[in-house]
């Protein structure tokens, strides 16, 4: 059974002060075989007229393209990045009303290709992106400092967990957060 590691509030700046007018939410799920499930919000104001999308679900190609493909699917579904739209369908033959991708079945170099491309892509978007302590994307979090968009990621600080019975609680860290910001 997954479980949610990392969750993503993505959308754009608000105008007035440090918040994020949301357009979708993003999950990355690990544990039996890891995916990223991205849920578009029709009740932002760009996006009221449009039909209501369905969940998008990724499982990635390689543990170390992780967080840059989910960067691709959010320049494809949040974003709409024409020349990437065109890019997945011509290169890779995806078509992207599906509801699932399986990318390890893609092209790795073309894959590859297109994550650059996404982060050259101009973007005035902003991301909150929460990451648990045991999650693989940990490990990848320096590449955040790749993408052209306002970021805010948060790590935890203070941990406790019980055990699996219950009989005991471990606590680590302290009860300050610091939040890694990239502008």
């Amino acid at each position: 059974m997954s479980a949610l590691t990392a969750h993503a509030v993505i959308g754009i700046p608000h105008p007035y002060d440090d918040g994020i007018i949301v357009q979708a939410t993003l999950g990355f799920y690990e544990n039996s075989r890891p995916s990223w499930q991205l849920d578009i919000r029709n009740d932002s104001l760009m996006r009221r007229h449009l039909p209501r999308e369905p969940r998008h679900v990724w499982i990635p190609s390689r543990p170390e393209c992780i967080l840059d493909e989910g960067l691709l699917m959010l320049g494809i579904y949040v974003w709409r990045f024409p020349k990437l739209r065109r890019r997945m369908r011509e290169q890779l033959g995806l078509d992207l009303s599906a509801a699932r991708h399986d990318l390890t079945t893609c092209d790795g170099p073309q894959l590859q290709s297109l994550c650059e491309a996404a982060r050259a892509e101009p973007c005035d978007g902003k991301l909150a992106l929460m990451v648990l302590g045991g999650s693989y994307l940990n490990e990848l979090l320096p590449r955040v400092a790749t993408w052209p968009l306002q970021v805010e990621v948060c790590t935890p600080q203070e941990r406790r967990a019980h055990s699996q019975d219950a009989s005991a609680l471990a606590i680590s860290g302290s009860r300050l957060a610091t939040n890694h910001r990239s502008d």
